[in-house]
């Protein structure tokens, strides 16, 4: 294992030494670091130019399918940025088209990874074009796989930085939105429940849909939908009405998950949600709100315990739960279109 001059060209953004190198040393691209890690992997932590990736991959095309320690290849370690460029991941799959199926140790395949940090509609573009069957493929349920150490504060260990892109992007963002990544990753999740956990576009959660449409009712290893996902991370009003389009999409209001026996309605009314998505859930599926989860409560129950809900959504439960035509339900009853 070595830490060649090419890695750290490619550590250090030095383009110019990185396209040099690849011309008169060739055999430096697929050398690989402690980590498992080829020069190409390491550029692709900090979102390469394609003239470096070009460069990398015209010195060996090999380098598109190597794997590090964790089962990544350079396309996985790419997508960890938000911004990653289609064009990038283009020049990836004319290389080598089956890096679109290889997934790492945890089941990941680079749309699950695109999914899970919020890649660009161009960059979802490209990869469901490549590979749209890895929207029905859930994710190994355990902890995430360990990440490399950040060595900056400490270069003596090391005559190099290695520099985690997961742990960068998350200090970038929220440490929020990188925890819910990660716990997709524990919870079992598709494509689409992380691509939710993730605050994706509207435009992205679209593609996904038309893409394999049957992903609306699958779930994680606790029974979640992807519309109970949409529940708890508050997610716009228009998300959730893109997951309940039409009427076989609102067999979802009636799946509760596994654990804890709840109903979408019992997660708005435990975390608090928008107004317009409290509206929508009981105009949809009003007998939710007398239905009791595994510990015999009903929403308006988990409303007043937790105190995250608006005051027009909690008046809103109380006017529903005291109405006659709010039964407990064995199974979805569509309101009469006439109420």
């Amino acid at each position: 294992m070595t830490w060649t001059t090419l890695h750290d060209a490619c550590e250090h953004q030095d383009t110019e030494t990185v396209l040099l190198r690849t011309k008169t040393n060739p055999e430096e691209v697929l050398e690989i670091d402690d980590h498992g890690s080829t020069p190409l992997h390491i550029a692709c932590w900090q979102n390469p130019p394609i003239k470096v990736v070009d460069a990398l991959i015209a010195a060996s095309r090999h380098a598109v399918t190597r794997q590090d320690l964790h089962g990544d290849t350079p396309l996985h370690v790419l997508l960890t940025n938000a911004d990653a460029s289609a064009e990038v991941v283009l020049a990836f799959f004319k290389a080598s088209p089956t890096v679109a199926s290889t997934s790492n140790k945890e089941g990941l395949h680079p749309l699950h990874e695109a999914c899970r940090y919020s890649a660009s509609e161009e960059v979802m573009d490209v990869l469901l074009e490549a590979y749209p069957d890895a929207l029905r493929i859930p994710i190994k349920m355990g902890n995430p796989a360990p990440r490399r150490k950040d060595r900056i504060a400490d270069r003596k260990e090391s005559d190099h930085v290695i520099v985690d892109g997961r742990r960068r992007m998350s200090a970038n963002t929220t440490d929020l939105r990188f925890q819910a990544a990660d716990q997709q990753i524990r919870d079992g999740a598709y494509p689409l429940h992380m691509a939710i956990a993730s605050k994706s576009s509207k435009t992205v959660v679209e593609m996904i849909m038309r893409a394999a449409p049957e992903v609306l009712r699958m779930t994680n290893k606790h029974g979640e939908t992807p519309l109970h996902v949409a529940i708890a991370v508050d997610a716009d009003t228009e998300i959730v009405e893109l997951l309940l389009h039409n009427k076989e999409d609102l067999e979802a209001l009636a799946m509760a998950d596994k654990i804890h026996g709840n109903l979408p309605l019992h997660l708005a009314a435990i975390h608090g949600c928008r107004d317009g998505v409290a509206v929508l859930l009981l105009t949809e599926y009003p007998g939710a709100v007398k239905v009791k989860n595994a510990d015999g409560k009903t929403p308006l129950d988990l409303a007043r315990e937790y105190k995250h809900c608006s005051k027009d959504f909690l008046h809103l439960l109380e006017r529903e739960s005291e109405s006659p035509r709010n039964v407990v339900e064995t199974s979805l009853q569509w309101p009469d279109e006439s109420d």
